[in-house]
Order: C-alpha cells, then sequence, then structure tokens
C-alpha cells in the first residue's frame, strides 16, 4: 500500500520549522512526503528547512498569487492531495504549515489504515472539554461527541491535520471542498448533513500555534479557539497499542440542531 503525508505551507517559515522538526520525529518509514508551498518571499527559508529535516520529500511551488489567503489554502490543500491520490497513493496524512504534532502521528495513522469499522477519516486533534479515567488513555481512540470536544463544535473534524482513505477523499471530501465560506466549513456541513461520523483520538495529537493568518489574529484569538496551550501526548504511541474506545460511541448530541454560527471551524490560517 502507497502511503503520502502531503503538506502545505505558506509565508510563515517559524511555524513550518516548528511543524517539520515534530514530524521529523515520527517514523517516516514507508511514506512518500509532497509539499506544496504557495508562492511567497520565505520559499529559500522554507527549502532550507525541507532540506534540513525531510530532505525525501517531493516539493511543489505553486505560481498563483490570490489576494484572498482563503482560495490559496483551499486550492494549494486540495491539489496536493489530489496529486498524491493520482500518483497511487491509497492512504493521507494531510498537515498545514502551522501547527505542533506528536511522535506517534504516522504510528496512529498505520493503526486507522487497519480499522475494519468504516468511518470518514481519522482527525488528529482535540480540543478536549471533560475527561474520564480510561486505560491507557493516551491509547484511545473515540468517536467525537459535544460532551468529549469542543473541535468542530462537537463534529470532531478539524481541519489542520487528518487522513483519509482515497477513496472517501475522491468520493465525499473533494466534492465539497470549494466551499464560499472555505473548505473546512464545506466539509463541515456535508458531515452535518449526511450525520458521518469520523475519529478522534483521546489525548490530542495537534496544537495550533499560527498566527496572523486568514482566520487566527493573535495569541488572544488562538487562545480563544482553544489553541496555543493543548497539552499533545508527548508518549509515544506504538501502532500495536492504539484502540477504539467504546466510551465514546455517538450519543444523543445532534450537530444539525445546532446554529452553525456556534462552531468554530477555521483551518487557523
Amino acid at each position: 500500500m502507497k502511503k503520502t503525508i502531503t503538506i502545505i505551507a505558506y509565508n510563515r517559515p517559524h511555524n513550518f520549522e516548528c511543524m517539520l522538526k515534530s514530524l521529523s520525529k515520527n517514523n517516516l518509514e514507508g511514506w512518500d512526503i509532497l509539499v506544496g508551498l504557495d508562492h511567497s518571499d520565505v520559499i529559500d527559508q522554507q527549502l532550507d528547512l525541507l532540506e534540513r529535516f525531510i530532505p525525501q520529500a517531493e516539493v511543489f511551488k505553486r505560481d498563483w498569487c490570490d489576494d484572498f489567503p482563503r482560495n490559496s489554502i483551499a486550492r494549494n490543500g486540495h491539489d496536493i492531495v489530489m496529486k498524491a491520490f493520482l500518483t497511487g497513493s491509497e492512504y493521507n496524512i494531510y498537515l498545514e504549515e502551522d501547527i505542533r504534532i506528536s511522535s506517534d502521528v504516522t504510528s496512529m495513522a498505520d493503526w486507522y489504515i487497519n480499522l475494519e469499522e468504516e468511518t470518514f477519516c481519522l482527525s488528529f486533534t482535540n480540543i478536549g472539554k471533560c475527561y474520564q479515567d480510561l486505560t491507557n488513555s493516551d491509547a484511545a481512540i473515540i468517536y467525537p461527541n459535544a460532551h468529549c470536544t469542543s473541535s468542530g463544535g462537537g463534529i470532531g473534524f478539524s481541519p489542520m491535520a487528518w487522513c483519509i482513505k482515497r477513496d472517501v477523499f475522491f468520493n465525499e471530501m473533494s466534492p465539497c471542498w470549494f466551499h464560499q465560506q472555505g473548505w473546512d466549513w464545506g466539509v463541515h456541513h456535508y458531515l452535518v448533513r449526511t450525520d458521518r461520523r469520523l475519529l478522534i483520538p483521546y489525548q490530542t495529537r495537534v496544537d495550533h500555534l499560527g498566527l496572523h493568518g486568514a482566520h487566527v489574529g493573535n495569541a488572544k484569538h488562538n487562545r480563544t479557539l482553544g489553541y496555543g496551550a493543548l497539552d499533545v501526548c508527548e508518549n509515544h504511541i506504538d501502532t500495536d497499542s492504539f484502540y477504539l474506545s467504546k466510551e465514546f460511541r455517538p450519543c444523543d448530541f445532534d450537530p444539525r440542531k445546532r446554529d452553525n454560527n456556534d462552531f468554530t471551524v477555521g483551518d487557523g490560517r
């Protein structure tokens, strides 16, 4: 099975360095890495960082320039994932530049690849709201709901870092990607409309660090959204140790009964 990791980046090399450094601590054996760089004045710095942390990455420089940053995010992200799948990948991890990830993201993705239960995707972020004592909680994967997470308004989808299978991307995610509110909102509306379920880790594997982007203005705003100080799991969990917890099965929460204005879905850029 061909597996890929796709990364998009724009003009914040300091964030990019943090993300690449955390990614390099993962087991990358067997993963092809594709990077889409939006047009900016710092591409040389970004290329130096890639050479330093993941020299095996295949880099694609985008030559377009869009005055509306949200359009570039959507276009770059969709194009690089499409490129991965059209070149034979069966499974892809999507990462944005302004995050910090745990050292076991690829191990968790390998666990998800072999999961028999059918879901939309695995989203690596969990803005936790309540906690229970779970056996080996760092290894627990859960069905999100409004009682255990704020991510995606309780639905669980966070657009900064996720993994998905090729058929699901082409049949479900790609058709709703270019939404007028932003690609992340397109996915959100699809999940609400179809009641499609996804999975998240009980203990978040991602925190968002990016400021002064399309969605986040400053550090205070980032904290208001729940990011900037998330307790990213520091324990490296092996692939065979992850498990799907039955304690957080889908509950009586119905996101379709919530006002969409209650949700914060933006990808932070």
